[in-house]
């Protein structure tokens, strides 16, 4: 897969949201740097967290993550680490041509419902302060995510 150098598809256009595969980690880690850097962090710290952003084949195997997909290129993505009732949000990244069009929100709403199919009562969330909002949003707190309790639906 490759990382979009620009963003010339509507958002209207099919945005389809699938298991990662182990082959994605690199485009998956070029994406989290570039999500970083997007806030314009300091280079030194960007080298500091440089492993904390590398998403390895390993951890793709290991983790249940899925990837935004649109036009054969990814452009976002989420991970899920812990096992039962518990779990927390490894990674949630959206490339900075991707930000503001509505992935982070379809991410969102893919997790919640993988939470909710793997009976995940808690999701930890430990977000970077430029991430906080989309976790505060009023519409997230009406669905199953809310602030890290996973409420039951219906």
């Amino acid at each position: 897969m490759t990382v979009p150098t620009r963003d010339p598809v509507p958002f209207s256009q099919a945005v389809t949201i699938r298991r990662a595969r182990r082959q994605d980690a690199a485009a998956l880690s070029r994406i989290a740097r570039a999500a970083k850097a997007h806030w314009r962090y300091s280079k030194a710290l960007l080298r500091l967290w440089r492993s904390d952003l590398t998403v390895t084949p390993g951890f793709v195997a290991r983790h249940p993550t899925y990837c935004a997909e649109r036009r054969g290129r990814l452009i976002g993505f989420y991970a899920i680490g812990g096992r039962g009732a518990v779990r927390e949000l490894a990674h949630l990244w959206v490339h900075p041509r991707g930000i503001g069009s509505g992935i982070g929100r379809l991410l969102l709403e893919h997790l919640r419902d993988r939470l909710r199919a793997l009976r995940v009562t808690e999701l930890r969330i430990a977000a970077d302060p430029n991430a906080v909002s989309p976790f505060a949003k009023p519409n997230m707190s009406r669905g199953p995510l809310l602030f890290g309790r996973i409420a039951r639906s219906g």
